[in-house]
C-alpha cells in the first residue's frame, strides 16, 4: 500500500427538508455484501434521476428508516421535497428533516488499489472530528450517513448528519 491518505476537508451543507429514495438490503453490512446482494445497478438508477440532490451513495440509515427484515444499510439519494417522480419496484421513499450534513473529502490517490485506503482515512477523520468546537453534534437519528465511495481523481467523500446545538 502507499503511504496513508492525510489530508481531508470538512464542508457544512445546509439542507431543506427534503426526500430520500433508497433501496434496503436485508443482510448487507458493507458495499460488497449490499452489491452481492441487491445487485449494483442502483447507482446508475439512482444517477439518472434529474432532480438529484447529490450522487448516489451507499446508506447507513436511522432506526426509523429501517424497514422491517431490513438491515441498516441501503442505496440511496436525496431528492427535492416536491419530487413527484416514479418510484423504482422494491426502492421506498421518506422524508427527511432539515438539518446540516458535514462533507468530509479526502485527497486524491495515485493507486487504483487505494481505494479502500481512501475511504478508512475518511471514515477515520469522521471518529476523530469534533463538531462541537463549530456549534453542532454530529446527528445519526436524524438523517442517513452518504457513503459516495472513492475515485482515484477526487478521492473518498463521505456526508454525516449533524444538527446545530
Amino acid at each position: 500500500m502507499s503511504e496513508e491518505i492525510k489530508m481531508c476537508t470538512v464542508t457544512v451543507q445546509e439542507r431543506p427538508r427534503r426526500k430520500l429514495l433508497y433501496l434496503c438490503s436485508k443482510k448487507g453490512e458493507d458495499y460488497l455484501s449490499f452489491c452481492e446482494e441487491m445487485g449494483c445497478e442502483w447507482e446508475g438508477l439512482l444517477n439518472s434521476i434529474p432532480e438529484k440532490m447529490d450522487t448516489a451513495a451507499l446508506l447507513e440509515l436511522p432506526p426509523q428508516l429501517v424497514k422491517e427484515g431490513c438491515s441498516n444499510i441501503a442505496a440511496g439519494v436525496e431528492l427535492p421535497l416536491d419530487y413527484c417522480g416514479e418510484v423504482p419496484e422494491g426502492y421506498a421513499l421518506a422524508q427527511l428533516p432539515a438539518g446540516a450534513l458535514f462533507y468530509f473529502q479526502s485527497e486524491p490517490y495515485d493507486r487504483e488499489e487505494d481505494f479502500c485506503l481512501a475511504i478508512e482515512s475518511v471514515q477515520r477523520a469522521v471518529e476523530r472530528y469534533r463538531p462541537e468546537s463549530f456549534g453542532y453534534r454530529f446527528a445519526p437519528e436524524s438523517g442517513p450517513s452518504f457513503n459516495f465511495g472513492a475515485e482515484q481523481e477526487t478521492g473518498a467523500r463521505v456526508a454525516v448528519p449533524a444538527v446545530k446545538l
